[in-house]
């Protein structure tokens, strides 16, 4: 709720205005009330308001010069001048001050809580802005490597926070159906923050300005604090669970990094929780885990590399379900074996890396086809683990066909120029097999895939039509053209001839003339 007081010299017109004007329905509390400038400024500086709503003709110091130290002094607020037809000049004074709205004496209700409604808009928008920019800066501050120790209070007073400086801590919250209708990450920080300052706890919770469903805590401790830091951590992680519990229920883990000194090592406690929280949504525990209670557990026994190595060739054999299931046996082992999510991710990631070098022999491919391992550091869960490996291996296997479709039709138009231009030699399959460095079974099963034709079929048929075209020529014999078309045997030429065009060669020479 945003805070506002009234100024006016009349104290009629401030009964009326508190009366009249229902203030909590705009997210406003009245904090207080002045009779002229001067009361209005120490008004200022005891409640800090939002809102002021003034008039212009006061005694002692006028709107005007008020709004002429607000302008000055205090540049976000927001102020509303009252004032009668008579003060127009005042008017554009307040105008150049940059008053946020004007309301003419006698005062209608209507038009002072439309104005009062956009300046609440107005200030919700700087709030959210203000917002955004803090989160950015903490995450920053939070992500970063810190190359030199700087003492924490250094650090804590350049972001504005007051913690303390011995010890330092992160802890990530994470929402897995973010953004469905419920809280979004800065109402989820805030009761997050008021929750721990309650149970008086040193920490600052802000959503993570570059992953929304992410929120962090940045927890300080004394060096003279009675609880010993690991339980004050162990507790804050419990507060911010139990607290986004309320709204989130089930939907959320918790990770916790490891207690530093000082600033430096923010970067890696953020790290390490981040790591404790992906390990937490992989069990699916309520608990918060604590980063040195990840286990690794010994992945090459898990998935050896005879396995992987299995799993690259069914992907470069057109089989890409049984590299699938392959994956999804070695997930559900990993899950019944306890194996933590840190080893399980690292032995996943070394079969990218292969399917990656299996791209690379088959032509490379367009980037969304490759292996991210940023992508697969933020999957925690088995079942979005096994769907974004298996949309690779489809991906890879597709890719790996189309580009030997691509190769396959290369070699059979080759297969076309040969033929065509080699019909009077040895076109058995055996041969033009041995010629293209290629297994006669796998030539004949490509070609037929290629054409829709089969290959001794086709060759005899190039045959034909050359002997066809060299029967116009009346010089020449028919057992010579056998000969030239690739026949040893002119009987043999004969009879493949008649079964092409229904008649003996010399029939066909007759009828041509």
């Amino acid at each position: 709720m945003f805070k506002a007081i009234i100024v006016d010299d009349e104290e009629w017109t401030r009964i009326g205005l508190r009366a009249q004007i229902d203030w909590e329905a705009l997210d406003i509390g009245l904090a207080g009330e002045a009779k002229n400038g001067l009361q209005a400024l120490e008004k200022m500086a005891e409640l800090h308001p939002d809102i002021v709503v003034t008039d212009i003709s006061m005694p002692q110091l006028d709107g005007v010069g008020l709004m002429k130290v607000l302008h000055r002094d205090y540049p976000d607020t927001i102020v509303i001048v009252l004032s009668g037809y008579s003060d127009f000049e005042y008017a554009q004074q307040a105008i150049a001050y940059q008053a946020f709205g004007y309301v003419l004496k006698p005062i209608e209700k209507a038009a002072l809580e439309d104005c009062l409604a956009k300046a609440v808009s107005r200030l919700r928008e700087r709030s959210e802005e203000r917002l955004e920019r803090e989160a950015l800066r903490l995450t920053e501050f939070v992500l970063q490597e810190h190359e030199e120790e700087t003492p924490a209070t250094r650090q804590w007073d350049k972001l504005g926070l007051a913690l303390p400086n011995e010890r330092t801590a992160v802890i990530v919250a994470r929402i897995h159906r973010f953004g469905d209708g419920r809280e979004d990450g800065r109402s989820l920080a805030k009761r997050a923050n008021e929750r721990l300052r309650a149970e008086g706890r040193e920490a600052v919770v802000f959503p993570n300005g570059t992953n929304p469903s992410e929120l962090i805590a940045l927890a300080g401790f004394k060096a003279e604090d009675a609880e010993p830091p690991e339980i004050g951590l162990k507790r804050m992680a419990d507060t911010l669970r139990s607290e986004l519990s309320r709204t989130e229920g089930k939907g959320i883990s918790v990770g916790v990094g490891r207690i530093y000194h000082g600033t430096r090592s923010v970067s890696e406690s953020y790290r390490q929780a981040a790591e404790a929280c992906r390990q937490a949504e992989w069990e699916g525990t309520q608990a918060a885990i604590f980063h040195n209670e990840l286990r690794s557990g010994d992945r090459y026994a898990l998935f050896p590399a005879d396995k992987r190595n299995a799993l690259l060739l069914y992907v470069e054999n057109g089989a890409p379900a049984k590299a699938e299931e392959t994956v999804r046996l070695f997930l559900e082992d990993a899950v019944r074996r306890d194996v933590g999510l840190p080893a399980v991710s690292n032995m996943l990631a070394e079969v990218l890396i292969g399917l990656d070098k299996l791209m690379d022999k088959h032509g490379g491919g367009s980037r969304e086809l490759r292996y991210s391992g940023d992508t697969l550091r933020r999957i925690s869960s088995p079942s979005r683990m096994l769907e974004y490996v298996s949309g690779l291996l489809q991906q890879a296997s597709r890719h790996i066909e189309r580009g030997r479709r691509s190769e396959g039709r290369k070699a059979v138009d080759e297969l076309l120029s040969y033929i065509q231009s080699h019909y009077q030699e040895d076109l058995s399959l055996g041969a033009v097999a041995e010629a293209f460095h290629m297994n006669p079974a796998y030539l004949s099963r490509l070609f037929k895939q290629e054409t829709g034709r089969n290959f001794n079929e086709y060759a005899s048929d190039i045959r034909m039509a050359k002997a066809a075209e060299l029967l116009s020529d009346l010089d020449l014999r028919t057992d010579d053209i056998a000969g030239m078309v690739g026949f040893d045997n002119p009987k043999y030429f004969y009879k493949k001839f008649k079964d092409r065009f229904g008649c003996t060669p010399a029939e066909y020479r007759k009828n041509e003339k």
